[in-house]
């Protein structure tokens, strides 16, 4: 298969092209250098055919599930640049398996993650989804839980969101899925502030109960249970399987279908995005 089959392959939305994407990855040494090449380009700002941003769904998938680390950067700046080019590439797969993508390129990402989320000219989506990145760096011990325990005590003041910030649940979940206890009065004097909104536009007492029993989980589990607990909650990197891509691949119908309906498209076109 050559460089303009590829292509074409990876950009049709008619079908689920699974044969191209097993050929990917049983001959990473045929899509690796074209895909990593388009994946540049993009970052760049370079023109790109329709066929080419169309195949760079696909080929960010497979770059992560191949674990090339090259691609961590260029993806990086494409998903904290310009919303609506990353809008195009990703879509609602913002929220489901771009995390595992960049969950797929740690630890080498591990310190950019953490500088993602805490710029606030980056939109909150993108912030939460690196934050996930990060938070499973850390349950591997590439981020010392140490070092991780600080960051995230530090994060009132030094990331601060809006108070109606969906970032603030990313920051929740990532104190209960590491277990630590010790945050716990951190979390609940934000609350008491007002520093986290507790109302209809925040978060609701459900969500503050839901943290509570998310960390006495983690605290009486053991740890086959705790790594059990972690998988359903998504902390794998994006996998070279077929129901992988398949998962993936149902955002891309949707994006096809019902474009206006994708939350990154909606917060590229709104004179007030996601800017939490």
């Amino acid at each position: 298969m050559n460089r303009q089959e590829l292509i074409a392959s990876l950009a049709r939305r008619d079908l689920f092209p699974w044969r191209t994407i097993g050929l990917c990855l049983d001959r990473p040494e045929l899509c690796i250098p074209p895909l990593l090449l388009l994946l540049e380009r993009k970052a760049r700002g370079l023109f790109l055919s329709e066929d080419e941003h169309r195949a760079l769904y696909y080929g960010v998938h497979i770059l992560a599930a191949l674990k090339v680390r090259e691609a961590a950067s260029p993806l990086t700046a494409i998903l904290c640049g310009d919303l609506e080019e990353a809008a195009e590439l990703v879509g609602d797969a913002i929220g489901d398996t771009v995390p595992r993508i960049l969950m797929a390129f740690m630890p080498a990402l591990a310190d950019r993650a953490w500088d993602v989320v805490a710029s606030p000219q980056i939109d909150w989506i993108i912030r939460e989804a690196f934050l996930r990145a990060w938070t499973y760096a850390v349950l591997e011990e590439a981020v010392p839980l140490e070092i991780a325990a600080e960051k995230l005590r530090q994060f009132p003041s030094t990331v601060c969101p809006e108070p109606d910030s969906f970032l603030w649940a990313g920051w929740l979940n990532a104190i209960a899925d590491l277990g630590l206890g010790s945050l716990k009065a951190n979390a609940m004097r934000a609350f008491e502030t007002g520093q986290i909104a507790a109302d209809e536009f925040g978060f609701f007492p459900a969500d503050i109960e839901t943290f509570h029993s998310d960390l006495a989980r983690m605290d009486a589990s053991t740890a086959q249970q705790r790594r059990a607990f972690l998988l359903r909650r998504g902390y794998r990197p994006f996998q070279p399987t077929h129901d992988e891509f398949a998962q993936a691949s149902r955002h891309v119908l949707v994006r096809e279908t019902e474009e206006k309906g994708s939350l990154l498209l909606k917060a590229a076109e709104s004179d007030t995005p996601y800017n939490h």
